[in-house]
């Protein structure tokens, strides 16, 4: 019995070993076929154009293919992340209201929606179709997402919705008529604006011919010659013109309107676009203007006129108030720096002078006494330099030519004792005021006084427009650190002067219009240089008659022709007994007395004697200039007080 029962045993075991090995052996060929199936799958999905995801009932991503791995790749589905979580950026806190997935996993349904999906400050739109997966027993185990990108399309599509709004917007506000035909001439668009202006209503026109309901019967035949082509090509005589013509109303009106034509292409079919104005009043407007035209111009031009004149006199109240102001400002400076010299400069020199006598008094020491003259003498250039501000303020009010020349030899004049060498080259007529010699004065002390020169070379340079003078020196020069800062208010450098004598020449040539520089001088010294403008009607006039810009003046030995020019009374002895013309040129600008002279010298018969008065600085030398060249007879050139008086033999 007992071994009946262990063969049975024996059998019963041997029977299940079987069978355990052909299952074993039908899950390994599952797993295998499973595995081949999931290959396919994974082959398939992560080569499609669209993402899959595969969400299970908590929402939790069991599986992402390619490109939705590309949209996020941020997301480890090992970890089985919640999709709301994940998708979202900053991530969400619960389902997002769109989603298809939860209303498939609820009730086993496809479902369609479109996200709104978060990333970062911006949205994505997806086009997502949750499908439900299932198992043997029809319970729902997960939720295949079909997820496509339409950002770019829905944003195109809300870009074309809102250029169709606002062409809505436009076309049915706008007051011209707005017009569309197709290739065939039927209307296919018509605005309220065509309602208002033709008559008809959009559904009395729409899939009509357009030329056979609001144009006159005249234009019809060049209409139809025209419009194959239009056809065609989209071309015509009118496309991209605007033109005028004759209209006609619902009720049989006829009026003018302004047509603007141009051709698109749709779908291989040209189209028209026409916008119509009617321009009624426009004209009935331009043929009123055109009765008064006449009266019209003469109205504006005499307002022109008028204007004009207002205009001149408002500039010159501008100008003259400008004047004021900028002279208003200058006197401002001036007053405060010699309030600043009286109450600083001045005061202190008599302190130490008082000071200096005191201490003298006491113990006899000569120094004392030197060093109360040097503060007497300081006092007293300050003083100097007081006056040459006084006249910034009280001359310059009006410009008038100056010789260059004629000045510059004014401010040398005080330096030719001094055993300084001066050489002088050109000449010109420039616009300053009585201050100008101050300025080439202040120059001159600056290279000998502070620069220890011994020689200077003036050299002047007209251009026509500005007159350049360069004063060079052989002295110490100026250092490139200090050249811009020695023009300014109380700069002296290492010396002992005042710091305002280059200042009070800067401002002076500035009120001039003009400008003042440094360089240096080669192989030593400083040049100053002084750009001023040049009054060039002058040098118009002396180029006319041949007066020249030398170096230097030719001799008088030859001045008249008749006789040498005597003695300092300048007289020479000729026959009286003639014809007596007197001129008087007083207050003419030089050289414009010589142009007169000449002039009225060439209308007078042989032997008149022309009788001049002139006051113009520079008379004397240019009358002598004048003679040489044409050859003509001075008898008398005097002068008394400012006048100089002259008699010439034409």
């Amino acid at each position: 019995m007992g071994g009946r029962t262990k063969r049975v045993r024996k059998k019963s075991e041997r029977k299940k070993t079987t069978k355990k090995n052909k299952v074993s052996s039908r899950t390994q060929s599952i797993e295998s076929e499973l595995r081949e199936s999931g290959l396919m799958y994974r082959a398939v999905v992560d080569n499609i154009g669209i993402g899959v995801a595969i969400i299970n009932p908590n929402m939790e991503i069991i599986s992402l293919n390619r490109q939705m791995r590309e949209w996020f790749p941020g997301i480890d589905v090992s970890k089985k992340p919640v999709c709301y979580e994940v998708f979202n950026d900053p991530p969400r806190d619960n389902i997002c209201s769109y989603c298809p997935t939860c209303e498939t996993l609820r009730d086993g349904r496809v479902h369609e929606s479109i996200t709104n999906t978060l990333t970062g400050e911006n949205f994505r739109n997806f086009r997502v179709i949750s499908a439900p997966v299932f198992d043997d027993n029809r319970n729902i185990i997960a939720a295949i997402e079909i997820v496509e990108d339409i950002t770019k399309e829905r944003k195109i599509l809300e870009e074309l919705q809102e250029k169709m709004t606002t062409f809505h917007a436009i076309t049915s506000t706008a007051k011209d008529a707005i017009i569309m035909i197709d290739d065939n001439g039927l209307i296919n668009y018509w605005n309220p604006a065509a309602e208002n202006i033709f008559g008809y209503t959009e559904d009395e026109v729409i899939g009509k011919e357009l030329h056979h309901i609001i144009a006159p019967e005249k234009y019809h035949n060049s209409y139809h010659e025209n419009f194959e082509k239009f056809k065609k090509t989209g071309k015509g005589k009118i496309i991209g013109k605007t033109i005028e013509f004759e209209a006609l109303r619902k009720s049989g009106e006829k009026f003018p309107v302004e047509l603007s034509l141009s051709s698109i292409k749709i779908k291989n079919r040209w189209y028209a676009v026409g916008v119509a104005r009617d321009i009624t009043r426009r004209k009935r407007i331009t043929d009123e203007l055109k009765r008064y035209q006449e009266n019209l111009e003469d109205i504006l031009s005499e307002r022109t006129k008028e204007l004009e004149e207002m205009n001149k006199q408002l500039n010159i109240e501008i100008e003259e108030r400008k004047k004021v102001e900028d002279r208003l400002i200058q006197i401002n400076e001036v007053l405060s720096m010699i309030n600043k010299i009286l109450r600083h400069d001045i005061l202190n020199d008599l302190t130490v002078v008082s000071s200096s006598i005191e201490v003298y008094r006491e113990n006899k020491d000569g120094k004392f006494l030197e060093t109360a003259y040097k503060s007497v003498e300081r006092s007293v250039e300050l003083i100097k330099r007081m006056r040459e501000l006084e006249s910034l303020v009280s001359s310059g009010v009006s410009l008038r030519p100056f010789d260059v020349r004629d000045t510059l030899q004014t401010a040398i004049n005080n330096w030719m004792n001094e055993g300084i060498e001066f050489t002088i080259k050109g000449d010109s007529v420039v616009l300053a005021d009585e201050t100008f010699v101050s300025v080439i004065e202040n120059i001159i002390r600056n290279a000998v006084v502070h620069g220890r020169a011994d020689r200077v070379e003036i050299a002047v340079r007209d251009d026509g427009e500005y007159t350049e003078i360069r004063i060079a020196d052989n002295g110490t020069g100026v250092p490139d650190e200090l050249k811009e800062e020695i023009f300014e208010e109380g700069f002296t450098g290492n010396s002992k002067g005042t710091g305002l004598g280059l200042y009070i020449a800067r401002k002076t040539v500035e009120r001039y219009g003009g400008s003042i520089r440094v360089e240096d001088n080669k192989p030593r010294g400083a040049i100053f240089i002084l750009t001023l403008k040049t009054v060039s009607d002058y040098s118009g006039i002396r180029s006319s008659l041949k007066i020249p810009v030398t170096d230097h003046h030719s001799s008088v030995s030859n001045f008249s022709k008749a006789e040498e020019w005597k003695g300092d009374d300048k007289m020479i002895e000729v026959e009286t007994d003639r014809k007596e013309v007197e001129i008087d040129l007083k207050g003419l600008k030089c050289p414009q007395p010589i142009l007169r002279i000449h002039s009225k010298v060439v209308t007078l018969s042989n032997g008149s004697i022309l009788k001049v008065k002139a006051d113009c600085p520079t008379f004397e030398r240019d009358l002598k200039i004048w003679a040489e060249k044409t050859g003509k007879t001075v008898m008398e050139c005097v002068k008394s007080g400012d006048v100089w008086n002259a008699r010439i033999l034409a």
